[in-house]
């Protein structure tokens, strides 16, 4: 069975255009959502507008502010003095693997512990406060790397070296990792405003905006938000082409195949008044059928149809090559 490689790949280029061309929407529809998003530089100046349009809830704002624990904070377990309200520890393992396949040891890295901590925590000028809720429902997290330490395993002797590299597994030590946002992080965060019995909060906006709690400036998330809508439109164009291209292709395919079609019943039309005109032809040699009704050139014979001097590659009677074919007319 004949593979139609022109059909795979435009089915494929087709499918890979449209999850671009989805993705492209996605992303586009995110920017725009937060390019329009209220934006306020201090939380007294968002009270200001809530009083000011006599409102309590606004569907997407932008505010900037001070970290701020609401009920004790977070200690971290390796550095001193160092409060946050969100804290992720992490032990992760280093080791060497023999592949196979590639016949040579690979590095790899496994989470073998992971613990997570947070407390209520809000945004502040120093005057007002407003309440961070759903912290780890953010699109991008906060918490930055405020300790990193490898720790190599410590020489197990020969033996257990050599057992080791039979297994094909060896241990070379383990990272301590630990991220926290810490107090007096300077963040924006980008979300639904409510206002409710003496509370200011922001929780994650609703169809589907996402929610953006940054150390990054409003500018800085908006620039990133636009370099993620390059690649998708890199995909579309290519995938678009791909699409058009094997498209055009099947589409002269079958303009090819239907002049062909139509040739070969013109020449059946043309070979069947032959055949009513001049009984006395002699039929071809090829199909036993068709008046023949061409010279084959260099060779000079007359001896096939019109339609089967379109299949033969040579002469049926002394199997000369045909440089041209001349149709013979009887009067």
């Amino acid at each position: 069975m004949d593979i139609r490689w022109d059909i795979v790949l435009g089915t494929t280029s087709a499918g890979l255009c449209a999850g671009c061309a989805y993705l492209l929407h996605q992303r586009n529809s995110n920017l725009n959502a937060v390019s329009q998003a209220t934006s306020f530089s201090t939380v007294s100046r968002l009270l200001d507008y809530l009083a000011e349009n006599q409102v309590s809830e606004m569907g997407l704002v932008s505010i900037t502010g001070k970290v701020a624990a609401v009920s004790g904070s977070i200690r971290s377990k390796y550095l001193e003095n160092l409060e946050g309200v969100l804290s992720e520890q992490q032990v992760i393992e280093h080791k060497s693997e023999w592949s196979s396949a590639l016949q040579r040891w690979l590095d790899s890295e496994s989470l073998i512990s992971l613990a997570t901590n947070q407390v209520p925590f809000s945004l502040t000028d120093g005057v007002n406060f407003l309440s961070v809720f759903s912290p780890l429902s953010s699109i991008r997290k906060p918490t930055q790397i405020v300790y990193d330490k490898f720790e190599p395993k410590p020489d197990s002797g020969a033996m257990l070296h050599l057992v080791s590299y039979v297994v094909g597994s060896h241990i070379k030590g383990h990272q301590y990792l630990e991220k926290m946002l810490p107090v007096d992080t300077i963040l924006t965060v980008i979300g639904s405003v409510k206002q409710g019995e003496g509370e200011l909060s922001i929780a994650p906006p609703q169809n589907g905006i996402p929610y953006f709690i940054s150390r990054q400036s409003l500018t800085e998330i908006l620039h990133d938000l636009k370099g993620k809508t390059f690649y998708p439109k890199v995909g579309l164009v290519v995938f678009g082409t791909l699409t058009a291209s094997a498209l055009g292709f099947m589409a002269w395919r079958k303009w090819r195949k239907y002049r062909r079609r139509r040739k070969q019943e013109a020449l059946i039309r043309e070979m069947e008044a032959m055949r009513d005109t001049a009984t006395s032809v002699e039929t071809c040699v090829v199909c036993l059928d068709h008046p023949r009704g061409t010279v084959l050139i260099p060779c000079g014979h007359v001896c096939v149809c019109l339609l089967c001097a379109e299949l033969v590659d040579g002469c049926p009677v002394c199997r000369e090559g045909i440089q041209r074919v001349v149709r013979t007319y009887n009067a």
